[in-house]
């Protein structure tokens, strides 16, 4: 189970994603990709950097990653 924190964080990556594909930013195979860093992060969510990081981790260790 993820927390309601972690889900939180990834609504921010999906939105981003869909931005990232929107502009056209594909890499040669088509991979679509963003960047995000944990700054930007913490500044939407207003969360410290640990806990930031802990999420992005969360969201790792579920195989849940953006």
């Amino acid at each position: 189970m993820v927390s309601t924190d972690a889900k939180m964080l990834y609504g921010l990556l999906s939105d981003r994603i869909h931005f990232s594909a929107k502009n056209g930013w594909a890499d040669k195979q088509g991979r679509v990709y963003q960047f995000s860093t944990v700054k930007e992060a913490q500044k939407i969510l207003h969360f410290w950097h640990e806990k930031i990081c802990k999420l992005f981790s969360e969201l790792e260790q579920a195989d849940i990653c953006v």
